[in-house]
């Protein structure tokens, strides 16, 4: 999407809004010669019909190994290598850039320390990576974060099991396949409200909700699931139900119907 991109240019608002749109004409220009378009999601699909891409699209999950992603890993390996603490633990992982908004999850997870003893590790490298080391240091909580940096395959399906909770504030995310390894896992999900997440994030059932204006509202979420061993309990099995769907066989298989559908258009 070119609002994943425009903030690195650093132009005034109402610029990058000209920019955005330009973005999406030349989407429009190259997708528009197409037969079939798929997407990940529902709403990604929306969004085609919204920018106006007059063809066919249909929603295909980008789809999980759900043998390979499991409650039945270990973080045992990765909890020693990094030192982490045997408290309630948050995790996010992705790209450290501006639009996941990854400093609001800090000054939320600094709030909750206030509450309870708590420890939250941020997996990744981008951009922000320095900026948001010095604000986890300015909020008194350098000490309780753990900057893991690049998550190598190996060590990917394992670390999720080192938490009790995922975390994800990224507006832009068209599925986010973070989130849907999370789930397998396992891990009840507070994710903001836009774009696809509340696709995967059911409010109040495998986890929550927040408007990425209300940090006070997702400190608050942290703490429900973070102090709370049952309610983490019944959103864990809440999210092992609802990512059965996005098994990767289920993907295969849509994608070769798909393929036999646009095969006949020029046979």
């Amino acid at each position: 999407m070119p609002e994943n991109l425009v903030s690195y240019l650093r132009l005034p608002k109402k610029v990058e809004k000209a920019v955005s749109k330009t973005g999406w004409r030349y989407f429009r220009m190259v997708y528009g010669k197409l037969d079939m378009v798929t997407s990940p999601t529902e709403t990604a699909v929306q969004l085609l019909d919204q920018i106006g891409l007059n063809k066919k699209a249909v929603a295909v999950s980008c789809g999980i190994d759900l043998k390979r992603f499991n409650p039945q890993n270990s973080g045992d390996t990765i909890r020693a290598k990094f030192s982490l603490p045997a408290v309630p633990t948050l995790l996010y992982l992705g790209r450290l850039d501006k639009e996941k908004n990854v400093d609001i999850l800090l000054n939320a997870f600094s709030m909750l320390t206030k509450k309870i003893d708590a420890h939250f590790v941020i997996a990744g490298k981008g951009a922000e990576k320095e900026n948001l080391e010095e604000l986890a240091k300015i909020l008194g909580i350098y000490n309780k974060v753990t900057f893991t940096g690049f998550v190598g395959d190996q060590e990917l399906p394992f670390i999720y099991r080192v938490a009790d909770c995922f975390v994800i504030g990224g507006i832009a995310e068209l599925q986010s396949i973070v989130t849907m390894e999370a789930m397998a896992s396992g891990l009840p999900v507070i994710a903001v409200n836009a774009m696809a997440l509340p696709e995967l994030v059911i409010h109040e059932k495998n986890g929550y909700l927040f408007d990425i204006t209300e940090k006070e509202k997702l400190a608050d979420y942290m703490f429900k699931i973070l102090s709370n061993k049952t309610l983490q309990k019944e959103m864990s099995q809440k999210s092992l139900d609802f990512i059965q769907k996005h098994d990767i066989e289920n993907s295969l298989s849509a994608y070769e119907n798909i393929y036999r559908e646009v095969s006949t258009i020029h046979s």
